[in-house]
């Protein structure tokens, strides 16, 4: 009887242990895109352990349809200067290969558009171990900006840079400027 006892709690032990294994996951990070009307978008990036460098529908990404008349706040990721020509007009969801335990960077291109309004905002809230760049395409010095924790980055007029390269270190040490 006390034998049986035992063994009970061996198993249950066994079985707490095996279930606080914790396995890789996805990261999903999101970037809310706004202007100074109050026009909000709502993008999302990260890994995924079955993404590719294409479009995966699976995982919410899809080629969205051209862009809207100016005057409409717009941003999506694409892939023309990263040489991601897949991903097409652009997608609001852009995930990469990888899980919670790569140790990396990835690239990702923001096309964007300020509306009516004479500034757009980029926030993001990225956790311990994740740092990154937002800069532009022409020097990589005229926007130039650190993702860590929650920040944010404002762009106003005049409209001349309507691209921006995100870089995103994933673990490690923090991704420099």
């Amino acid at each position: 009887m006390k034998t049986n006892w035992i063994y009970g709690i061996l198993i249950i032990l066994i079985s707490i242990v095996a279930c606080s294994d914790e396995k890789p996951t996805a990261i999903d990070l999101p970037l809310v895109v706004s202007n100074d009307i109050g026009t909000t978008l709502g993008l999302h990036f990260g890994l995924h352990p079955s993404a590719t460098d294409t479009l995966d529908k699976s995982l919410g990404e899809q080629e969205l349809p051209p862009f809207p008349p100016g005057e409409i706040l717009e941003a999506r990721f694409i892939g023309d200067e990263i040489s991601l020509p897949e991903l097409g007009l652009g997608t609001y969801v852009d995930y990469r290969q990888g899980n919670s335990d790569f140790k990396g960077i990835k690239t990702h291109e923001l096309k964007f558009q300020m509306g009516s309004g004479n500034e757009i905002i980029f926030k993001w809230d990225l956790p311990n171990g994740i740092t990154g760049v937002m800069q532009d395409f022409i020097t990589g010095e005229i926007v130039k900006k650190t993702m860590a924790g929650r920040d944010s980055l404002v762009l106003s007029k005049p409209p001349y840079i309507d691209k921006l390269m995100m870089t995103i270190k994933y673990g490690g040490t923090p991704l420099e400027p």
